[in-house]
Formats: C-alpha cells, sequence, structure tokens
C-alpha cells in the first residue's frame, strides 16, 4: 500500500462515539449518516449528492433515509436546497470537502513525500477524520521549491519547519474573497517569503498573515507606515536628552 493511500484511510476514520453523540444516540440516523458519508467517499469520489441519488441507492429497506436524520449533525452532513441542476436538494459534507482539497494539496507535495506531522505537538496519535495536516517537516526542501501550497515558517532554516496550506483554509479564503484571485495572490506570497526570510512568520500566525495579504490589509497598513515621519537614531537620542 502507498504512503497516500495510507494517509487517505487515516483521514477517513470516523470517531463512532463522536458521532453517536452528534446524533444524540439515534442509533438509527447514525447508521444513515454514516452509510451517507460512506457512499459519498466510497462512490461519489466527493462531498455532495442528490438527495433523491442518495435514497435511491439506500439499501435498507426496513428504514428510510429522512430529511430530519441529514440535518441532526451539520458538522457532518448538511442539507442545501436546489442545488443540484436547479431542481434537487442535495446533501453537502464539510469534512469530505475539506479532505478532498486536503488530499489535492498533499499530491501537490509529491507522491513520495514523507510528512512528518509537527500539528499535533508532537503526540503520537492517529489524525482522525476531518483534520488537516498544517505544519510538518520539511525535509525535501519543498517550500523553497516552486509554489505547491507550503510556506517556509519564521523556523524554517534552523528546524524545516513549513507551513501547509490546508484545503478548510482554501475554502474559507476563496468563499470570504471571491472577487480575489487566490491562487496567485498565494503564489505571490510564497515568492515574498522564499526572498525574503525576515518577513517570514510563526506557523501559528501563518494563516493570519495569508488571509492579511489576499484582502489587503497588508498593503495597508505598509502604506501607513510609510507615512508615519521617520526618525533616525541620532535624532531620536537626541531628542531623549532634550527631554
Amino acid at each position: 500500500m502507498s504512503a497516500n493511500q495510507q494517509r487517505e484511510i487515516v483521514l477517513y476514520t470516523l470517531d463512532p462515539n463522536k458521532l453517536l453523540k452528534a446524533v444524540q444516540n439515534d442509533q438509527t440516523k447514525f447508521v444513515i449518516v454514516r452509510w451517507c458519508l460512506d457512499y459519498l467517499f466510497s462512490v461519489k469520489k466527493g462531498h455532495i449528492a442528490s438527495i433523491k441519488e442518495i435514497k435511491k441507492a439506500w439499501p435498507f429497506n426496513d428504514a428510510l433515509i429522512t430529511n430530519d436524520a441529514l440535518r441532526i449533525a451539520p458538522e457532518y452532513l448538511t442539507v442545501l436546497a436546489g442545488t443540484m441542476n436547479g431542481e434537487d436538494d442535495s446533501i453537502h459534507s464539510r469534512i469530505l470537502k475539506q479532505h478532498f482539497e486536503q488530499l489535492r494539496i498533499m499530491k501537490l507535495l509529491g507522491e513520495g513525500l514523507d510528512v512528518e506531522d509537527l500539528s499535533l505537538a508532537n503526540k503520537r496519535e492517529m489524525k482522525s477524520f476531518g483534520q488537516e495536516i498544517e505544519v510538518f517537516k520539511d525535509i525535501e526542501g519543498k517550500a523553497l521549491g516552486p509554489y505547491k501550497g507550503v510556506f517556509p515558517t519564521r523556523s524554517y532554516d534552523a528546524t524545516r519547519e513549513a507551513f501547509c496550506l490546508s484545503g478548510g483554509f482554501y475554502n474559507h479564503l476563496a468563499s470570504k474573497y471571491p472577487e480575489k484571485d487566490i491562487d496567485k495572490a498565494l503564489e505571490d506570497a510564497h515568492s515574498y517569503l522564499v526572498k525574503t526570510p525576515l518577513s517570514r512568520r510563526h506557523h501559528a500566525s501563518m494563516k493570519r498573515y495569508l488571509e492579511a495579504w489576499i484582502s489587503g490589509d497588508l498593503l495597508l497598513l505598509n502604506k501607513m507606515k510609510k507615512k508615519k515621519p521617520q526618525i533616525n537614531k541620532k535624532d531620536f537620542y537626541e531628542s531623549m536628552r532634550n527631554e
């Protein structure tokens, strides 16, 4: 089994206790939600499908899929009205959307990349389904090469610590700034951080920095700084002595 296949299986490991709690310990709804997630993942290979299709594929004739069962755990499944071809209601899975977007980004990093996940603060445990790798040790120097969704952090030169753009964060940027060319902006930010090590950020503040780059807040802040009168070291100490 390849490393990517193993990673894909790990990302789809659901915590049954959390899912059962999310459906208020209703066993029937638990089975419905889990089956729908499995259907989307294995058959549709995506995060959305029409409810009509889901009900047609449902194999258990002794129980019916009801819309309230699809709405009971919105962190797993949500119902969207009239989104498929403008007519059918559909179900949408946020965690599956994050999974497939993250898988796309990880494939960009290279098929053979051995990722040492630093997001768990060195905890030796498996990442559960829906969680995403954001910080890892970039042994192969991917962050300094052509842009592939990886940014060098402030500690990069010393520890090779890199920030990986997760699917969930990418989707957040795309939905919040629909008028922006997100891919071009991220590529520009990557190029700038590669060329100017002193401007790199700690991984904990990288999301805030990238969003400020895309929104234009960084540019506005730089313009405000340039408008302020600059004072050299000699004048600064002379002013202090006079006071």
